[in-house]
């Protein structure tokens, strides 16, 4: 697609902060895509893991032939920590932080800087990955809240530097729900985030197996950044009832996945399943009615483990054995 000089020539320049997660191998079509933008004035800050030797030589690689594309090794596997360092080296009017994985359509960037610099109410946008395009809308709270699940692929942020400056960058206590916390800032202060699709193809993340089976350290890291959430209580206005119900919801729902991984994993204390499900029912009753079934079962399965054995809960909590480690009968 010939690209749009004559345009993109006035508008500010944006800096692309890209972050590599673990176990992605599809970097080089997500910078192609990047590159090809209708919009020229770009540069693109790829955050290369340290110990990821492929995709540095491949970046690397690109960079020679495209001096838009500036490399930056980083020590962490840390997202929140990663964006904010690129954040920080970038150069660009507007910043735009995604993942690699996603492949961008080729009026994307064009389109976020156009709603910009065309809507000064607009604090920040979040692009989406959808089948199909969605009509662009203002978010509210509870939205952000309902689809908050850790790792969830999708998301391009864009904010102008100036508020980026005022808002502040990612808060790495609140991962893996650092930029959901940080579109909840804005919109809790009387922001505006606007949801646009960025992309229609889709994501092409390949992980190894062992990402696929449940992981007590995550789930655990979940828990906590919502307990964090909600102990701030900066996550949504005073009178917004619809963003708090949202909350509460997800705190019961997250001690729930974590007590269904650790009856899957099998390990720790024989107690602590028991004791997860018990908070998750005092924190929000309704998780009772919105899903009986799971309830009952990872109850059923805790009182088991705690009473019995791991064996015993894993088997009335209905989870079963694969080959390589536990996953959960969905």
């Amino acid at each position: 697609m010939t690209k749009v000089r004559s345009e993109t020539a006035a508008l500010p320049v944006v800096s692309v902060i890209l972050t590599v997660p673990r176990g992605i191998d599809t970097i080089q079509p997500t910078v192609l895509s990047v590159l090809s933008s209708t919009l020229d004035a770009l540069e693109l800050i790829v955050m290369i893991p340290e110990l990821d030797t492929h995709v540095r030589s491949l970046v690397r690689g690109v960079a020679r032939v495209d001096p838009r594309v500036r490399p930056i090794r980083t020590a962490t596997d840390d997202l929140a920590t990663t964006r904010n360092a690129g954040a920080a080296s970038a150069l660009g009017d507007i910043l735009v932080f995604m993942d690699a994985g996603l492949f961008l359509e080729p009026t994307a960037l064009a389109r976020m800087v156009t709603c910009l610099r065309a809507h000064p109410s607009v604090t920040a946008l979040r692009g989406r990955a959808h089948a199909l395009a969605v009509p662009d809308h203002d978010l509210r709270a509870a939205e952000v809240i309902a689809d908050m699940k850790a790792g969830e692929d999708g998301d391009v942020l864009a904010v102008r530097r100036e508020d980026w400056d005022t808002l502040g960058g990612f808060d790495p206590s609140l991962e893996p729900f650092a930029d959901r916390a940080w579109l909840l800032r804005i919109i809790a202060g009387g922001g505006v985030v606007r949801a646009t699709t960025v992309a229609i193809i889709g994501w092409g993340r390949l992980r190894d197996d062992v990402d696929r089976f449940p992981s007590v350290a995550a789930d655990t890291a979940a828990v906590r950044a919502w307990d964090c959430l909600a102990r701030r209580n900066d996550y949504a206005p005073e009178d917004d009832a619809a963003a708090r119900v949202a909350c509460r919801r997800q705190r019961a729902r997250r001690r729930q996945g974590l007590a269904r991984t650790m009856l899957a994993v099998g390990e720790g204390d024989r107690l602590r399943p028991l004791i997860l499900m018990v908070q998750a029912l005092l924190i929000d009753a309704t998780l009772a009615l919105r899903d009986p079934l799971g309830t009952l079962r990872t109850s059923l399965g805790a009182v088991m483990t705690a009473v019995l054995s791991w064996r015993l809960g894993r088997l009335v909590g209905g989870v079963r054995v694969r080959a390589r480690g536990w996953a959960l009968v969905s």
